[in-house]
């Protein structure tokens, strides 16, 4: 049994040659079971291109960290690597497909958006762990007013190193 490309009896692009959905075409198998499996026919389906992988991989491994959660970074790029907008050639059907060069120069444009993304997530989360450490640590009232306990650090080392400069400086030793 045939079905067209998304899946329905009825598609208005089941027999038709320039397949605008890439002729991602789908069949039901029976199996011994008697349930139908889904597969794939065009080839293409299962393979990813190394630079999308290795983006994707970036992806989940900085959002283990991310605020909104693993799961929120997971759905949110599968649908903006599926979405076809952001790499149109890669969704075209062969026949009316640019050539590979004009192909292989958005994807790399799309995977360098990508990059700078995860850029930006990785900023993200370096802002939210610095204002769980500022909450956490940097409000806290001691016994030298209402000064943070780093802002004294700050003040101890900036001493400390006036006091070392000027018993190293030529120019401010005391006659002996």
């Amino acid at each position: 049994m045939k079905l067209g490309c998304c899946g329905k009896l009825d598609c208005e692009y089941k027999n038709d040659e320039n397949d605008v959905h890439g002729g991602q075409w789908i069949r039901i198998d029976k199996g011994p079971s008697g349930f139908g499996k889904l597969t794939f026919i065009e080839e293409q389906i299962g393979r990813m291109n190394p630079l999308v992988r290795n983006l994707y991989k970036r992806i989940i491994t900085v959002g283990k960290d991310y605020p909104a959660g693993l799961d929120h970074v997971r759905v949110q790029w599968k649908k903006a690597l599926r979405d076809p907008n952001n790499c149109p050639a890669c969704y075209k059907s062969p026949a009316t497909c640019e050539s590979e060069q004009a192909c292989q120069e958005q994807l790399l444009h799309a995977v360098n958006r990508g990059r700078y993304m995860v850029k930006e997530m990785i900023g993200v989360i370096q802002l939210k762990k610095y204002r769980t450490l500022k909450q956490r640590y940097g409000q806290q009232p001691n016994a030298h007013g209402n000064d943070s306990a780093l802002r004294i650090a700050m003040r101890r080392l900036e001493e400390d190193g006036r006091e070392k400069l000027q018993d190293h400086d030529p120019t401010s030793r005391k006659p002996v």
